[in-house]
């Protein structure tokens, strides 16, 4: 059930993705590889915030990830 609903995710986010660079906002970029990584990343944050091993809280955390990959997905 959990990888049904990862699979879920992974397949909306690949959909925004796809969208926004036909739309001309984002960059072409592998929208399945992106998704990817950006679920791995958002899982291990959540980890290490659970561990207790996070410096920052885990929406800061949240919101530093969604910033770097926005920067390096957006157009300029």
């Amino acid at each position: 059930m959990v990888d049904s609903y990862r699979n879920e995710r992974l397949k909306f986010l690949e959909e925004i993705i796809a969208s926004g660079t036909r739309a001309g906002f984002f960059r072409t970029v592998h929208p399945h590889l992106f998704a990817q990584i950006l679920l791995s990343a958002i899982q291990e944050l959540q980890q290490i915030s659970v561990e207790g091993r996070s410096e920052i809280p885990f929406d800061e955390a949240l919101e530093e990830l969604y910033d770097l990959m926005l920067h390096g997905l957006v157009l300029k």
